[in-house]
């Protein structure tokens, strides 16, 4: 007996974390062609489509070979959208809905996670979809607050949908979350999602493998990338750090995953929509939203990733300078990682202007804080890390067109 599931109002951020598990779980073909309904002939291929979307959550997102359900709940702790208190409250709409399996069995609290992980333990259990109504949390919403709030904000806070629907959403939601961390200015997440095209839930399941992959030149993931850039706190915005965060991991992914390797030339990364939330209030707040277009800057930037990489290989040692036992050593650390910044900026410039003046800027940066070391007597992981951040400048200015 076919049945169908409805997808959550175009003009909310649910409806494209839904689209990040049709991509994973790849049933595109079960997807209306209005993309507003997905149809599956019976209980048997949802059951199927849901036991996919969790082999991808352990063996991408989670990575824990444990077929424990109370070890993969603790394991996914980290990374998960937040819950929001504002409203009906987040945690009493997915325990209203039943999605508290997972919580009553490990004895923890509700969370994004839990909750996701006792939709797939219902739908396990009962053999197929789980039925009934309910809210749409928070996060779901937010378009609807940010851009439409009054009669819009109103209805969409009226609305019910589908238990099922509502646990594809959680699903996406631990796919599509790539990035999270507080500031001393408040906390924010950052989400890619399918832009519904084709090509988007064709390569969904790629692309998401790539944030998440730990490359062996880096030994890092996107948002471990991004936590270092960010964590420089020295003249360089949220933003930037972003971008050149995404550079670095995927260029070194790239390299690693043959796989991936043609998605640039035909610019797959622009299919995917990439929106940073300020989580740090009782409600999620759009800041931005944008298509990730980065595929022509990581063509041009192959074979040349070299100055990247040695930049972030750099921010590595801030960390440990500010660490240090002496003040000297904590000094310096600040110095190296306004330089470090300086250069992220500059870099940027120059991606965007080809100027060869930007590139003397990163460079006369960090020769200056290694001078300094130098004179100082100590640091020589720094200097040897500078000296290639500088041969590598070099080497892109002789090579820029």
């Amino acid at each position: 007996m076919v049945f169908e599931i409805k997808l959550m109002p175009k003009h909310t951020l649910g409806f494209y974390l839904q689209l990040a598990s049709v991509g994973v779980g790849e049933f595109a073909k079960n997807l209306a062609t209005d993309l507003s309904t997905l149809y599956f002939k019976d209980n048997d291929e949802y059951v199927r489509a849901i036991e996919k979307l969790e082999s991808a959550l352990r063996g991408i997102r989670i990575q824990v070979e444990d077929s424990n359900v109370c070890k993969i709940a603790e394991s996914c702790e980290g990374l998960q959208p937040k819950l929001y208190t504002a409203g009906e409250h987040d945690s009493k709409i997915l325990e209203e809905a039943g999605l508290n399996i997972v919580p009553k069995r490990c004895g923890m609290e509700v969370s994004w996670c839990s909750a996701a992980l006792s939709y797939i333990e219902g739908v396990k259990e009962k053999r197929g979809p789980i039925g009934g109504k309910a809210s749409i949390v928070m996060l779901a919403r937010t378009f609807a607050f940010g851009k439409l709030r009054g009669p819009m904000g109103e209805l969409v806070r009226e609305i019910k949908v589908q238990i099922d629907s509502l646990g594809l959403m959680l699903i996406g939601g631990l796919f599509s979350l790539v990035a999270s961390m507080k500031m001393k200015d408040g906390r924010f997440e950052l989400y890619m999602l399918p832009d519904g095209s084709p090509e988007s839930l064709k390569v969904s399941n790629l692309v998401y493998k790539a944030f998440f992959y730990r490359t062996k030149k880096l030994g890092a993931s996107f948002e471990e990338v991004l936590r270092d850039i960010v964590g420089l706190e020295r003249g360089l915005s949220v933003d930037l750090a972003t971008l050149n965060s995404l550079l670095i991991h995927l260029s070194s992914v790239l390299s690693e995953m043959p796989a991936l390797a043609g998605l640039p030339k035909r610019e797959g990364f622009e299919r995917f929509l990439l929106a940073k939330i300020d989580s740090s209030s009782k409600r999620p707040q759009l800041t931005w939203m944008s298509p990730l277009t980065i595929s022509s800057t990581l063509t041009a930037l192959k074979g040349r990733e070299e100055l990247l990489e040695n930049l972030w290989n750099l921010v590595r040692v801030v960390k440990e300078l500010r660490k240090g036992k002496t003040k000297e050593q904590r000094d310096l650390g600040d110095d190296l990682a306004s330089a470090i910044s300086t250069c992220f900026n500059n870099m940027t410039l120059f991606m965007w202007t080809r100027s060869g003046d930007h590139l003397l800027e990163c460079s006369r940066s960090i020769s200056a804080v290694i001078d300094g070391a130098f004179k100082l007597g100590f640091e020589p992981r720094m200097a040897i890390a500078g000296q290639r951040v500088l041969k590598s400048i070099k080497e892109l200015a002789e090579r820029r067109p």
